[in-house]
């Protein structure tokens, strides 16, 4: 007698959500695996990382791009070095370890805001959440490069996803963790500084809003004194070997020891090469290009996310969530505006992708809106708008993919003259070369680059003794650069 078996899966959208990002994941996987190490600041972290795990230490100085009258103080948030030293020095000094983490950050990206976001709205919402935030273009652009930005994300994003569901639930354990994601957050990267600034801001609305000091300043405190147990040890360490808590200019503390310059150059660069593509200002490259290329088509994400921020409003949708979410937009308003963020519209899209969660958090509540409308009519039918997300949030996905596989490609002499390198020059050489941060990790020597008195003296007798004096051994030129 045939019996009949039912399997009733009781999250089908998680286990979708699971299977997109796998995908996600193996995509980006590949394409880390089959592209060098090359790009931008890629080298200088992975070489960073694997110095790190080799000598035990956590570094005063750039140590391999260090030369006896420059140097470059370590001053700058250290977590994500750390975090692939520790793969490495755990694991195996393996490249295959340093191009797995971003794409498992991906993963890790995707599953928690899914997680947090349904216990602040349901799991419809968390679902179109999680997959527009792991398919933005700027995302996907820093997956699969050895950066920073795609942990700055993760942690910024439970920063906030878990301080609403403390205003929601009102559980200190929230409040805690909201904290510990914060502080994680300023140690990955400079931006995270934001944490600050928002938890001000919160508390200064809640102050106006309730009139009442010790009951709203009390959490706030708890919160700040979280992200400072854990962030204060970076402070005091840049206190004591540069006299400055971040090397900025901060008032009263001095950048004299941030790094070294006891050379006096005679020449100098005049400044950026042409800018064109990205490197452009962003209101040079315009507004919407800049949009297309940090977001994807304008009628998708930056659409609908202008469409979620009024309905968001004008229908008193969660109010109490809205106010904090206004408040970390308003932060991120703050950051684009600045000189040193716009100036690159690469910049701007690395310096504002700890938002994108937030971003694609409004946006999904304006899909869910769509979709309770189409399910008052047809139930079924209300499937499509998780199918269109899909579709185009993949089509955002892989067109971006296809261009870094084109963007980290380079010249093959290059890794043939540091195999070279590697092969027939001792340990103790120091390279001269305008691709430093790529010669410091491919042809695993200490690298320099960049110095005037080198790069454009037409003596060549003055070039060595600069040379010398700096310590550099070879000066290591490639054709397709000159």
């Amino acid at each position: 007698m045939a019996k009949e078996i039912e399997i009733e899966i009781k999250n089908p959208l998680f286990l979708g959500l699971l299977v997109f990002l796998f995908v996600v994941f193996m995509l980006e996987l590949k394409a880390m695996l089959e592209l060098p190490i090359v790009f931008g600041d890629s080298g200088w972290h992975a070489r960073m990382a694997q110095w790190i795990a080799e000598n035990k230490e956590y570094p005063v100085w750039y140590e391999f791009e260090r030369t006896k009258l420059q140097a470059t103080g370590f001053w700058r948030p250290h977590l994500f070095n750390l975090v692939v030293a520790s793969f490495l020095f755990f694991l195996g000094n393996f490249d295959f370890w340093i191009k797995f983490i971003d794409p498992f950050i991906t993963l890790l990206v995707g599953v928690s805001i899914f997680v947090l976001t349904k216990k602040l709205w349901n799991d419809r919402v968390g679902f179109i959440t999680s997959v527009v935030s792991v398919t933005v273009p700027s995302f996907v652009t820093y997956a699969v490069l050895v950066y920073t930005d795609v942990m700055f994300m993760l942690y910024l994003s439970l920063f906030l996803l878990t301080f609403l569901i403390y205003k929601k639930e009102g559980k200190n354990k929230y409040l805690f963790l909201s904290g510990t994601f914060g502080g994680l957050s300023v140690l990955t990267k400079f931006p995270g500084m934001a944490v600050f600034v928002f938890i001000v801001l919160a508390f200064l609305f809640e102050l106006y809003k309730s009139k009442k000091f010790m009951k709203t300043f009390m959490p706030y405190l708890k919160l700040m004194l979280v992200v400072l147990l854990i962030t204060s040890p970076y402070f005091i360490r840049n206190l004591y070997y540069y006299k400055n808590p971040l090397c900025k200019g901060i008032p009263f503390f001095t950048k004299e020891y941030c790094n070294i310059h006891e050379y006096q150059s005679k020449y100098s660069f005049k400044g950026r090469t042409v800018q064109t593509g990205t490197e452009q200002h962003v209101f040079r490259i315009g507004i919407t290009n800049y949009l297309d290329f940090a977001y994807g088509p304008i009628w998708f994400v930056v659409l609908s996310f202008v469409c979620g921020l009024f309905l968001l409003y004008y229908q008193n949708y969660e109010q109490k969530a809205f106010i904090f979410i206004f408040l970390f937009i308003l932060i991120l308003m703050t950051i684009f505006q600045h000189k040193s963020v716009l100036n690159r519209a690469e910049n701007t899209a690395r310096y504002t992708l700890g938002w994108v969660s937030v971003i694609a958090l409004i946006s999904s509540l304006w899909f869910e809106e769509v979709y309770k409308f189409i399910q008052k009519y047809h139930k079924k039918l209300a499937v499509v708008v998780f199918i269109f997300i899909i579709v185009v949030s993949f089509q955002n996905f892989y067109n971006k993919l296809r261009v870094m596989k084109s963007v980290k490609q380079f010249s093959p002499t290059f890794f043939e003259a540091c195999d070279w390198v590697k092969k027939n020059l001792p340990q103790d050489v120091w390279l001269y070369s305008v691709w430093s941060h790529r010669a410091v990790y491919n042809c695993q020597r200490g690298a320099s680059g960049n110095f005037p008195d080198i790069a454009v003296n037409r003596n060549v007798t003055d070039i060595v003794r600069v040379a010398k004096l700096h310590g550099v051994t070879h000066l290591f030129i490639q054709k397709f650069s000159i």
